[in-house]
């Protein structure tokens, strides 16, 4: 991935994924996560008056790269507001997903007759605790994890770390719910394709976990991932 455009660059990976699920119609948009809050329509302004200025930098960066999606589908350009929490609430008829990281931004946006919904995240490349890795895995991702050669563990997590935070993007529009990274388990094959499976045996996303598909990739500078439901025409 190139570094003197790391986000152009995860937009063109991303787009490639999201061909490899069926969805052609979503638009990708990436940047700096650096924005003027002060050319966002006061709805949203309003929103962050009280965050910190570096808060308040990468929510406009967001909702700027979000509304140019949107128009380039055609969409309204009205203010996207947040709902209780804290989630973009998508004009009717739209669904996306906004994050940041590392100085980056990238969104998706589609109509929901292509997507139900999309989930997107992306992390710097950075070692994860081995502390941490019992509260991101399920016992047996974890088995997985430790029967693999040790200089591959470390980018397994960070995958499987990615898998579920694009995942839990993706089914949180639908459930209304919030999970925990144990209640998940991904199943990510040689290319990078998951699908997620409910480790709870019935818990609140079970049902919707398994129309959830999608694309990981751990490189160099960033791991990313991006999970899909697909819309009526998918039906």
């Amino acid at each position: 991935m190139t570094t003197h455009d790391p986000a152009g660059a995860l937009v063109v990976r991303i787009e490639e994924a999201l061909a490899r699920l069926g969805c052609t119609t979503a638009v990708v948009r990436g940047g700096p996560a650096s924005g003027d809050a002060r050319t966002l329509p006061l709805e949203e302004r309003l929103l962050i008056a009280s965050a910190v200025p570096q808060r308040q930098s990468e929510f406009a960066a967001g909702r700027t790269l979000a509304r140019d999606a949107l128009i380039a589908l055609g969409g309204p350009a009205d203010a996207i507001s947040r709902g209780a929490a804290r989630e973009p609430i998508w004009p009717e008829g739209f669904t996306g997903s906004i994050t940041h990281a590392a100085g980056i931004c990238i969104v998706i946006a589609a109509r929901t007759n292509d997507l139900a919904s999309v989930g997107v995240d992306v992390e710097r490349t950075e070692s994860i605790e081995t502390a941490l890795w019992p509260t991101i895995c399920t016992d047996a991702e974890l088995e997985r994890v430790l029967a693999a050669p040790e200089p591959s563990r470390g980018s397994m997590i960070a995958a499987l770390f990615s898998a579920k935070e694009a995942a839990f993007k993706c089914q949180f529009p639908v459930t209304k719910r919030f999970v925990e990274f144990r209640d998940a388990v991904i199943d990510i094959d040689a290319s990078g394709n998951y699908r997620v499976g409910d480790a709870t045996r019935g818990g609140a996303a079970a049902d919707v976990f398994g129309r959830i598909r999608g694309v990981v990739t751990a490189g160099e500078l960033f791991v990313w991932a991006v999970s899909v439901i697909g819309g009526t025409r998918a039906r």
